[in-house]
């Protein structure tokens, strides 16, 4: 008995991971900076620089942010780095835990021998039903990403401010304004577009898709592959959280599929392409 330990852990302290999907995963949200197990080593804030690179898109905006050309947006997006600055090693943030995809009653899987009646494990029908609620526990980051000058009547770089001040002085668990700012359908929009595109570039980094994955290793199976082997329980992890980026795909366009949308407003307008890089970095402190 594993206890409630993540795969990821289970593989870095055991090179095991229950290959029935019984084991607990998560999605990450943290497409270009890293945050660390708790437990295992500090993290540090990682530069300005890199947290920009999630502002790139300028949603919300039919043009790319320049700071000469657009300073009110500008002066947010800076205020918005530095903000995600500020959370950028919080887990519980950027994560979306999942449940187990096999349920809690079943056998366990034997540790030695694979059975005859083998099936890849995968998330049920019941996943999006979990993640209404679970989801938009880690939503903080792109409501952030996504926050225009025009949204909260005006009133975001303020309550930014408001926000960082409150973070800053140190107190643990700390209310956010912004966490539990009324949004309007607009902004929750851009929002769900955000998320499906960080849990997508996380996907991305894998090099397959996830039916190639199970292929690999229902062909393994196939091979009589020992399933204390390194390459089956490896093969199981990537699995797992390839799995997981794509239930929050899912889940974020089945939500945008109910929305009604206005292609001519600009609080609707999302960037599909990153905007030009130098307009990003001229915002550096």
């Amino acid at each position: 008995n594993y206890g409630e330990r993540l795969d990821v852990v289970l593989f870095s302290q055991y090179g095991y991971v229950p290959s029935d999907g019984s084991g607990s995963t998560f999605a990450r949200l943290y497409a270009y900076h890293d945050i660390s197990l708790a437990g295992y080593q500090p993290n540090k804030e990682p530069p300005q620089e890199t947290m920009l690179k999630y502002l790139q898109r300028d949603f919300g905006y039919f043009e790319c942010i320049q700071g000469k050309k657009h300073p009110e947006a500008a002066e947010l997006k800076q205020l918005k780095s530095l903000y995600l600055q500020k959370i950028s090693t919080d887990n519980e943030r950027w994560s979306v835990p999942l449940p187990p995809r096999a349920k809690s009653n079943k056998t366990p899987i034997s540790t030695t021998t694979i059975p005859d009646n083998y099936k890849v494990p995968s998330f049920g029908v019941d996943i999006d039903e979990y993640l209404e609620s679970a989801a938009l526990k880690a939503s903080l980051p792109c409501r952030l990403i996504t926050l225009t000058h025009r949204d909260l009547d005006g009133n975001g770089y303020t309550i930014l401010i408001e926000d960082l001040e409150e973070m800053n002085e140190g107190s643990s668990g700390a209310l956010l304004k912004l966490e539990w700012a009324e949004i309007n359908i607009a902004w929750m929009i851009r929002t769900l577009h955000c998320m499906h595109t960080l849990a997508s570039v996380q996907k991305q980094r894998y090099g397959t898709s996830v039916a190639s994955q199970e292929k690999q290793i229902l062909e393994m199976r196939e091979n009589n592959s020992r399933v204390d082997s390194f390459e089956w329980n490896a093969a199981h992890l990537k699995l797992g959280e390839m799995q997981s980026q794509e239930v929050i795909e899912n889940f974020t366009l089945l939500f945008l599929e109910s929305m009604e949308m206005d292609d001519n407003s600009e609080d609707f307008f999302v960037r599909n392409e990153p905007c030009p890089w130098e307009y990003s970095k001229e915002l550096l402190l």
